[in-house]
């Protein structure tokens, strides 16, 4: 044995070497690594996240994080310092804009990956749910999501519990705050990372006062942190991490802040208390021997006064289950293998009026009624092969008779008995006289079948009377249908005629104004010489701009007229998008230049062409800015932009810095004939069909309209083509 215990010796010493060579040959490269970087590693940190971080009296930090990065430092031989931010949003921002390094740590998540690159975990933990030890109404999961669970604002408990429909939470400025609301019952459940709240219920001596229940909700790794492609100061620190952890120095520091003893026990110590222990226990099983010696006489002694005590209690216990048994409402009794029934507690005898002798030795298929046996064949097939197959059986009902000839009914459970050797000796049980419920159960059945029956015949009578109201509702409702289709068809035939009359209308005219707006152009121009006065040409300019005016009403409402009634042809062709808003701002730039209004056409000039028509487009295009023109203020200026749509098809959209509208003035906007008088107080001279036509145009591109407005901030109207439409 002691040559064996020496070679361990020489074998761990070797282990011992080679492990030293390999820390420093890794002491080494971590230097030259430490040396490459050649500058102060600054490292973040914040004063209010104990243990991880925390501030002493004079502003300096320690905690957990803090001791671990210098023992890392210290392993590399990196010279650092440590930034202390007041929080850790300020931190973080400090970190992504180069002001620091690193962090100490960080719990390293998918989200957060993204941003920053870790080390490998110096640490991990579970968040789980803590009660007080007094609570036994919380069990599972389920249970305490119907409490009110307490959280801290920064923990990740917080957002994940956050994200949970139906939890109700609690938030803490932080972990002590947590701990005291808990054993206050401000909350249930508290959910914070396990070795924190056990080192602060440690630390406040109420361990026993706590105690963890359910499945942890998360476990989390933490890591060092580094800015995004920092690859090579990443790889140093990771490799200091790895060394870390697997030293006695970290069990140390751990220690020191969560509670956890370091390691203790060594090779050297472990083989050192093992050859002690091999001398203490050939001392002390010389000293057992002897003991045990002592104790069996004394056993031995004791083992016959011990018989005897438990035969008398034996004894006892006998009486008392015969007393038991006798005093019961229901009675117990014994079968032998035959399933003949060898005992029968007394209450079965005073309840039937038999005598032992008449039931004692008989089954229990002797004992019941006849019709029991026929009608309950089923029953008695499956009673039977319980028995075969020595099975217990439960809540067996069969039907009796007592000496008097009454009939009563019996609820009937047993389980096999055996001896030491397995052998079958028969059947124990207990059975109960349920007469009473039986007879209530079928006077029960019976009313139920009363109830049934009148409610049967009351709901016939009901669904008859129903029948016969929902007749008359539906001959209403078909009288009602006729009235209505009747009211659509006037109503069409109206429009049909209000259509036909707006045309005939617009249509005569026209001719005459085509002849008074030919005829004052031919006189405002002199060409029959000229007028006697100013005067005289100002009458025939006015008269000219009056007949134009009237005749795009006329057209605008042959237009509506057409849209309406469905007749509205469009002549198609492929359209270039940005040269048709080129021809519509020309025609609208006399009108802006008068105002002062500046018009930006911004269209995409890609040559993208849509299948549309032409002058519709164009007449859809002047509407909206001259609308836009018509509500702007001087010196503002007039956009129009177009480009691809995201669903494939092309947007135009017109945009002013003008007076703008409210909720109510689009709507009056939208409607036929209507005008509006801005809340800025403004108004334009129109026919109110401009709006309306417009929208009706670009439906029947099958596009459509829409128009935002703010009083004050200005207008914008989006137009949008299918993609059908777009030419490739």
């Amino acid at each position: 044995m002691l040559e064996t215990f020496q070679h361990t010796r020489t074998f761990l010493r070797k282990v011992k070497t080679a492990i030293g060579i390999l820390c420093l040959f890794s002491i080494f490269l971590c230097e030259t690594a430490a040396a490459d970087l050649n500058k102060e590693i600054i490292f973040g940190a914040i004063g209010n996240f104990p243990p991880y971080y925390q501030l002493d009296k004079n502003g300096k930090t320690f905690g957990f994080s803090i001791d671990t990065t210098k023992a890392i430092a210290r392993r590399l031989g990196l010279k650092i310092k440590f930034k202390v931010f007041k929080s850790g949003r300020l931190m973080h921002k400090a970190l992504r804009e180069g002001e620091i390094d690193a962090l100490p740590s960080l719990g390293i998540t998918e989200s957060r990956k993204k941003i920053y690159d870790f080390t490998a975990p110096i640490e991990t933990f579970q968040i789980v749910y803590f009660i007080r030890s007094d609570s036994h109404e919380i069990k599972t999961m389920d249970d305490i999501h119907q409490r009110k669970i307490g959280v801290t604002r920064t923990n990740a408990a917080n957002r994940i519990l956050a994200r949970r429909k139906n939890v109700k939470r609690k938030v803490f400025a932080d972990a002590p705050s947590a701990l005291f609301g808990l054993l206050s019952a401000q909350v249930d459940v508290v959910a914070y990372p396990k070795p924190v709240f056990q080192k602060l219920a440690r630390d406040g001596g109420i361990t026993d006062r706590f105690k963890i229940v359910g499945s942890p909700l998360i476990e989390i790794k933490r890591g060092m942190v580094v800015q995004k492609g920092q690859s090579e100061l990443q790889a140093l620190l990771n490799r200091g991490v790895k060394e870390f952890i697997t030293s006695s120095e970290f069990g140390t520091i751990y220690a020191r802040h969560f509670g956890r003893p370091a390691t203790y026990w060594t090779t050297d110590r472990i083989a050192l208390v093992m050859g002690m222990a091999l001398v203490l226990m050939t001392f002390f099983m010389g000293a057992w021997r002897y003991y045990s010696t002592l104790q069996l006489n004394r056993r031995l002694t004791a083992s016959a006064q011990e018989r005897e005590h438990i035969a008398e209690e034996l004894r006892k216990s006998e009486r008392r289950f015969k007393d038991f048994a006798d005093a019961a409402s229901d009675w117990f009794w014994e079968t032998d293998s035959d399933h003949r029934f060898t005992y029968i507690s007394q209450s079965y005898f005073e309840i039937t009026g038999f005598q032992p002798d008449e039931r004692l030795g008989k089954t229990r298929q002797e004992l019941v009624t006849t019709n029991d046996l026929k009608s309950e064949s089923g029953k008695w097939t499956k009673f039977e092969e319980d028995l075969k197959a020595r099975r217990p059986f439960k809540d067996l009902e069969t039907s009796t008779s007592s000496s008097e000839g009454n009939g009563f009914y019996v609820l009937n459970s047993g389980i096999p008995v055996f001896d030491d050797n397995k052998k079958f000796l028969g059947y124990r049980g207990v059975s109960t006289n349920i007469t009473q419920q039986k007879l209530a159960e079928e006077d029960r059945i019976r009313s139920e079948r009363k109830m049934q029956q009148d409610h049967t015949e009351n709901l016939e009578t009901r669904i008859h009377e129903r029948t016969e109201q929902l007749r008359g509702e539906i001959e209403e409702r078909k009288r009602i249908e006729e009235d209505l289709i009747e009211a659509s068809t006037r109503a069409e035939s109206a429009n049909q005629a209000k259509s036909e009359f707006l045309a005939n209308m617009s249509h005569e005219l026209r001719t005459p104004l085509n002849a008074i707006i030919g005829f004052s152009e031919t006189l405002s121009q002199n060409i029959f010489g000229d007028l006697a006065n100013d005067k005289q040409k100002e009458y025939i300019i006015d008269i000219h701009s009056s007949g134009i005016h009237l005749l795009d009403l006329i057209n605008d409402i042959l237009d509506v007229s057409a849209i309406e009634a469905g007749k509205l042809e469009l002549h198609e062709s492929d359209v270039d998008m940005k040269q048709i808003a080129d021809e519509a701002i020309l025609m609208v730039t006399p009108r802006a230049e008068k105002d002062g209004i500046k018009l930006q056409n911004l269209v995409a000039g890609n040559g993208l062409k849509l299948r549309a028509d032409k002058r519709r487009l164009k007449q859809i295009l002047v509407n909206l800015l001259s609308n836009a023109v018509k509500y702007t203020l001087e010196d503002t200026p007039v956009k129009i932009t177009g480009g691809a749509g995201q669903n494939g098809g092309f947007i135009y959209k017109v945009e002013d810095s003008g007076v703008g509208m409210d909720e109510a003035e689009i709507a009056t906007a939208l409607e036929k004939f209507g005008q509006i008088q801005t809340t800025l107080g403004i108004s334009r001279e129109g026919t109110g069909l401009g709006l309306p036509l417009t929208h009706g145009l670009v439906e029947a591109h099958g596009g459509t309209l829409n128009l935002e407005s703010k009083p004050g901030v200005g207008t914008t109207v989006t137009i949008e083509f299918p993609k059908e439409r777009v030419v490739s």
